[in-house]
């Protein structure tokens, strides 16, 4: 595949595949993605919590009120979703996907036993792949590690608050994990330092001073009018074609009120130097007492790198230099798909960015598609659609079925648009485009894109799954239309 996001052999017939769905699916992930959920303990760290306010983390037939749920309470969520359609009698648990390789009309998967480490090999007529991209730490090779007489953990692995207590704990990174356990030990440790090469912004948990909360401007079709047009036109309306000046105007107050409601007022060290909505597609929530505990001296933050490790802690870029006998890298995940190495699809573009059509299906390969890669701030919802989009294209049941030449004149553009709205993002992360992206999944299917309940609801309102309950029956009814006409 080219820099462009072509693959330079591409097929230039407008073949068009049709599928005739039957046999087994294999799904590999079994988190929200996959229905049900396969943390552990030892696999969220502590004082991991939702960033969605209430209604945002639901399936569309299991509405959901809790606020900021803290992970037990998804965890809980997701196990009983499971358990009430049946999906526990389909997954094979302690078992690792390692290896996938295309045959013929299907896939074989390798399996591997966690227990005993032995492997067999299941085939598929059909993979969706739904383990996500936030599985693999990306930890900074430091200089002097070796030297380090501490811990060296990255934000997954501190699993209990055991592991801070009174410890002198460098957190370092400015993502919500990291933001997240520097309060944890600002709670638990001896001391807690927060390094960080640049601030990001963060959405604070209500906006206007403390009175609205923020689902309001970021999952309302109103709010998202205010970003960048999506590059779709077919999901574009006229409230999405603002004057740019307009945007930039409204945009200015935002982020004046993102530095009050988010208690940034005197902590310029806080305050990202580039105004929003940038950062906005990989934002987090600030963690509830992050601003105060920085505020009265409970955390201590360092606008810095991290130069070297030392026996007794690490040295900045500016010189100085922080004790530890703990440091925390909240640096992200490596996105990737480890059990796809040895396998020649291929996903991405020499840029790095996810090809996929529609960021679900690659162009050339048939019978496997990927839930996942079209993430947004509400993944819920996201990934319950793109699976109803998956069934109906392997199915054939999309009105239009996709040409190979039209699949890639589409990623083309979406990358495009990715490298120079979202050049962060890695061509797969939407970020607040919570309306637009469901409803152009909802076009393909035939189905109108408008679900809300009501048309003050579906502009002002925070959209919700819920509003999607009947959308099996809506499907189901787009392709019996579509077969008699």
């Amino acid at each position: 595949m080219n820099r462009r996001g072509r693959h330079e052999n591409i097929k230039t017939e407008r073949s068009v595949r049709v599928f005739q769905m039957s046999g087994t699916v294999g799904i590999v992930g079994a988190g929200p993605g996959g229905i049900v959920t396969a943390w552990s303990s030892e696999r969220r760290y502590v004082g991991l919590a939702a960033q969605a306010d209430s209604g945002i983390f639901e399936f569309s037939d299991e509405p959901n009120d809790t606020p900021f749920p803290d992970a037990e309470d998804v965890q809980s969520y997701l196990r009983e979703y499971a358990r009430k359609h049946g999906v526990y009698d389909d997954v094979a648990f302690e078992t690792e996907v390692v290896g996938l390789a295309e045959r013929e009309r299907g896939w074989a998967v390798e399996l591997s036993d966690a227990d005993t480490g032995r492997t067999e090999t299941a085939r598929h007529d059909y993979v969706v792949v739904c383990s996500g991209l936030h599985h693999v730490p990306e930890v900074p090779d430091v200089p002097g590690r070796e030297r380090f007489e501490g811990a060296v953990l990255h934000t997954s692995e501190v699993d209990s608050h055991s592991v801070l207590e009174d410890r002198d704990v460098v957190t370092v990174g400015f993502g919500k994990s990291a933001l997240d356990l520097s309060v944890e030990a600002s709670r638990a440790g001896a001391s807690s330092t927060l390094v960080f090469r640049r601030a990001c912004w963060h959405i604070p948990r209500r906006l206007l001073g403390g009175q609205v909360p923020y689902k309001y401007l970021l999952f309302s079709r109103l709010g998202g009018s205010l970003l960048p047009q999506f590059p779709h036109d077919e999901v574009v309306r006229p409230i999405d074609r603002l004057p740019a000046r307009l945007k930039d105007l409204l945009w200015a107050a935002i982020t004046r009120d993102f530095v009050y409601s988010g208690g940034l007022g005197d902590l310029d060290e806080l305050v990202p130097s580039n105004g929003l909505p940038d950062d906005i597609a990989r934002s987090g929530v600030y963690p509830d007492e992050f601003a105060g505990r920085v505020a009265d001296g409970a955390i201590t933050p360092e606008k810095a790198r991290v130069e070297r490790f030392e026996s007794d802690g690490v040295v900045l870029s500016t010189g100085g230099k922080v004790l530890a006998d703990l440091v925390v890298f909240g640096t992200g995940f490596r996105q990737e798909y480890p059990f796809l190495d040895a396998s020649p699809l291929d996903l991405r573009t020499d840029d790095g960015l996810f090809a996929a059509y529609r960021s679900l299906v690659p162009p050339e390969t048939d019978r496997i598609g990927f839930v996942g890669l079209r993430q947004t701030h509400n993944n819920f919802l996201s990934m319950e659609v793109s699976a109803h989009w998956l069934a109906a294209y392997f199915q054939g049941e999309l009105p239009s079925m996709p040409t190979t030449e039209e699949m890639y004149a589409d990623v083309e553009r979406r990358l495009q648009w990715f490298r120079e709205t979202l050049p962060r993002n890695q061509g797969y992360d939407f970020g607040p485009y919570v309306v637009h992206t469901p409803e152009q999944l909802l076009l393909d299917m035939g189905i109108g894109p408008n679900q809300a309940p009501n048309p003050l609801a579906e502009y002002l309102a925070p959209v919700k799954a819920r509003w999607y309950d009947d959308l099996h029956e809506k499907r189901v009814a787009a392709t019996r239309d579509g077969a008699s006409g």
